[in-house]
């Protein structure tokens, strides 16, 4: 969503979304007329209207978490300082945004109910035990319930760290695999960070990986939204500026320091047959597939020749056995396997082929 700058603030714009925008600021600040409450009605009547209505509230959902930016506690403190007779002024540096901006003040007073008048939030979710970590060794697979109730299936040498809050629900995948199985909580949003980005769900299951600087997110159901960890002040106030958000059978791919992903259709099979300890190839190169057979196991297979890391490869073999897809791929291809060390083996050009 962008900022939008309406021409005529006394009446809804005539586009469908930025009138559900324009309605959704005016009922947040609840400065309705009567006769405009039944304008309201009738205008949410239409179908069309209706469903633009409710995607812009499903975008504000995590009101909770921008109650407390600190951008937003500054505007919303210099918004109450204003006279009533005067009415509210804003900061001149955001005076050329005009009402639209109106609207995010807006979500700001409605969100400022969830605050105590000396400061602090509201418990909304219990406050659980936090500076949990958790960890797999090399080859090992966990299957872990945080204190809330959702379930965390952790990949190959891999670690994440818990700390909740009666805010949201924060976890870091510092490095590694993990799928997540969300307990659903509306008010509780469930925040994974991983790199430089932060996937944020209510209740949902996704899995997010981190190779190095490379971050894939893969949403098997429900919903997610990847947002920068570490924002502009302007996208700060207005996340969906840089927001991505995922569908069931999407990933987004990512690299740290790159401001936008690619989303595409995933596997989905492909992506979580980790958990049960099989690896689904479908067409993947055989460099690619020693690769992942590496990241299981202490032996390690070695693909130099640029012939043997272009072969395509499609099967299902165990994470833990690498002397069966061995004997699988030298089988099938004209290709050896050369022990270079107790813990190397080296795919080969088979000579005479």
């Amino acid at each position: 969503m962008k900022l939008r700058l309406w021409k005529n603030p006394v009446s809804p714009p005539d586009d469908v979304e930025i009138a559900a925008e324009w309605w959704f600021a005016r009922r947040s600040l609840q400065t309705l007329s009567s006769a405009n409450a039944g304008a309201f009605q009738a205008w949410h009547a239409e179908p069309a209207n209706a469903a633009a209505y409710a995607k812009v509230e499903e975008l504000y959902q995590d009101i909770g978490i921008l109650a407390v930016e600190p951008e937003v506690l500054d505007l919303r403190t210099q918004a109450l300082k204003a006279s009533p007779a005067q009415g509210r002024k804003w900061p001149s540096r955001f005076a050329g945004v005009g009402l639209a901006l109106t609207g995010w003040l807006a979500i700001v007073g409605v969100a400022s109910l969830l605050l105590p008048e000396k400061g602090g939030l509201r418990q909304s979710a219990p406050a659980l035990a936090d500076g949990k970590s958790y960890e797999t060794r090399l080859g090992e697979r966990r299957k872990i319930r945080l204190d809330d109730g959702t379930i965390v299936s952790m990949n190959t040498d891999s670690r994440l760290e818990v700390n909740y809050s009666s805010a949201r629900r924060d976890v870091r995948l510092l490095r590694g695999e993990a799928k997540f199985t969300v307990a659903h909580s509306v008010t509780w949003p469930f925040v994974v960070s991983v790199g430089d980005r932060r996937v944020t769900a209510t209740g949902t299951v996704f899995n997010v990986r981190k190779d190095g600087k490379a971050i894939r997110v893969t949403l098997v159901e429900g919903g997610v939204r990847v947002n920068p960890s570490h924002p502009g002040p302007l996208v700060r106030i207005l996340p969906a500026l840089e927001e991505e958000r995922l569908s069931p059978g999407e990933q987004l791919s990512a690299l740290e320091g790159h401001e936008k992903g690619m989303i595409e259709a995933a596997d989905v099979q492909h992506v979580t047959s980790w958990e049960s300890g099989q690896l689904t190839f479908r067409d993947d190169t055989l460099a690619s597939a020693a690769a992942e057979i590496n990241r299981y196991n202490a032996t390690k297979i070695l693909v130099v020749d640029p012939r043997v890391s272009a072969l395509k490869l499609s099967g299902v073999f165990s994470a833990d056995q690498p002397e069966n897809f061995l004997a699988a791929v030298t089988a099938f291809y004209p290709i050896e396997a050369r022990k270079r060390s107790e813990s190397v083996t080296e795919l080969t050009w088979r000579h005479g082929h």
